[in-house]
């Protein structure tokens, strides 16, 4: 969502919330209240809009990020099982491959994980011996080529979720230009008000400026002052 998206939802909302906080200087007025609960049913939209984005967005990076965690546990459980098989047959030169670059998965980023997990993975395939008797999972190679798989695909995902803002920010750019124009018609409701109630009209006219309204400060009660007579201040005194 843009900046000045946000900043235009803001007026919305002000001026729907100072309305609706002098409701009974309008109620009577079958063109406002239809255009006050147009009003209403934009800000609903708004809100439901910005939720789905949000969603959206978040929705792919926990997906990611669970992708590279798994993916992580296995790259590096394919080169502990290919260490301990170098050792065992003595090959200094697997010995030194099976070393996990745990800096580029530490990382995270496709370009750094996907090469070395491929690597792993290509050094798994070239030497099964090393999962036998090793591994739980009979089909560890095939498990971590799947999560390599897993987590290529949902990398590339950014661009499909850059695509679905763009097509959500179009899409709340709509509604507001909705709002906005039933703002300059309920502009012209509210300002013959001015004489009858200043109060709204000011109020009005700082919400068109996204400043929420503002309630007034309640008065506090009044302490009487007992001022003593001629008689209780000669009492007092003698």
């Amino acid at each position: 969502m843009k900046t000045t998206q946000i900043a235009k939802q803001k007026v919305i909302r002000a001026a729907l919330a100072t309305l609706l906080e002098k409701k009974a200087r309008w109620e009577d007025l079958t063109g406002m209240v239809k255009d006050v609960d147009a009003l209403q049913a934009v800000s609903d939209e708004l809100a439901a809009a910005a939720a789905e984005q949000a969603v959206t967005s978040r929705g792919a990076t926990e997906a990611q990020q669970a992708s590279r965690r798994e993916l992580r546990r296995l790259v590096r459980a394919a080169g502990r099982l290919l260490a301990r098989y170098a050792d065992r047959i003595g090959s200094a030169e697997l010995a030194a491959n099976a070393r996990v670059n745990h800096r580029a998965l530490r990382r995270g980023s496709l370009m750094e994980v996907l090469p070395e997990a491929r690597r792993v993975e290509a050094l798994v395939k070239a030497n099964p011996e090393a999962l036998v008797g090793s591994v739980k999972d009979p089909d560890f190679a095939k498990t971590l080529g799947d999560a390599i798989m897993a987590f290529e695909t949902v990398m590339g995902k950014p661009r499909l979720v850059i695509v679905a803002r763009a097509v959500a920010t179009d899409q709340i750019g709509k509604i507001i230009r909705r709002g906005q124009r039933l703002l300059k018609t309920l502009d012209a409701l509210v300002e013959p008000f001015e004489d009858e109630d200043p109060a709204l009209v000011v109020a009005w006219r700082h919400a068109l400026k996204g400043r929420a309204p503002q309630r007034q400060p309640e008065t506090e009660p009044e302490v009487a002052t007992l001022t003593p007579t001629p008689e209780v201040t000669e009492r007092v005194s003698a």
